[in-house]
């Protein structure tokens, strides 16, 4: 388990300043009015800031904030890109977090789940 330095909230605000250190940044528009790209670069860094997390030995809190917001990313990326779609059913797509067999699924059920919508 890792140190908290505040709130958890705060702990996985700062694993998301860390990971956009890293580039240009996010589009400042809603997930829902980014472009593909826009979506994949923040695809990314919710990828980078909850990879952060679990490699500095955070667990609950933190980590399920981070979790919703990269999932919230892939969603929406998942309902605009057949080709990022197809990258998950695929096996192709490298997720956060432990590539588990029930991860795995979770991921590709969201993508179709996504798509549908």
């Amino acid at each position: 388990m890792a140190f908290d330095f505040g709130k958890p909230e705060e702990v996985a605000a700062l694993h998301w300043d860390n990971a956009l250190a890293f580039g240009p940044g996010l589009a400042e528009v809603p997930l829902d009015e980014m472009d593909e790209a826009q979506l994949r670069n923040a695809l990314t860094y919710a990828y980078m800031a909850l990879q952060e997390a679990y490699q500095s030995g955070y667990e609950g809190e933190v980590i399920q904030i981070l979790k919703t917001d990269y999932d919230e990313v892939f969603r929406v990326l998942a309902g605009v890109s057949e080709e990022f779609r197809e990258v998950v059913e695929g096996n192709r797509h490298q997720f956060a977090g432990p590539r588990t067999k029930e991860n795995v699924s979770y991921y590709k059920k969201l993508a179709r789940e996504a798509s549908e919508s």
